[in-house]
């Protein structure tokens, strides 16, 4: 398992007997609406974002993506997006 913690997401990044990944966690900000968005998204060799996936969070900032189709080099360019509060962070992984 491989997992990060970071001042706004709380993640747990779980590898899939299938190849896919699932990504949950917690959102560590109080000033969000109930009808926020997060985004995962793989930054490109230019520097360009790209959406992989869209959820929203339950009211306790729990959120969930299972089923992520990604290449082993996509990991190392990762990141969240808050789209409410313009929020952006890299998803840094430690092995378990």
């Amino acid at each position: 398992m491989l997992d990060t913690v970071q001042t706004t997401f709380t993640i747990c990044v779980q590898r899939n007997v299938n190849g896919t990944y699932t990504l949950a966690g917690l959102v560590n900000e109080e000033s969000l609406s109930d009808a926020a968005v997060l985004e995962l998204q793989i930054k490109d060799e230019a520097g360009f974002f790209k959406k992989v996936r869209e959820t929203e969070m339950d009211e306790f900032r729990y959120f969930e993506m299972t089923q992520l189709q990604l290449e082993s080099g996509d990991l190392d360019h990762l990141y969240l997006k808050l789209k409410e509060l313009d929020i952006l962070e890299k998803v840094e992984f430690t092995d378990n």
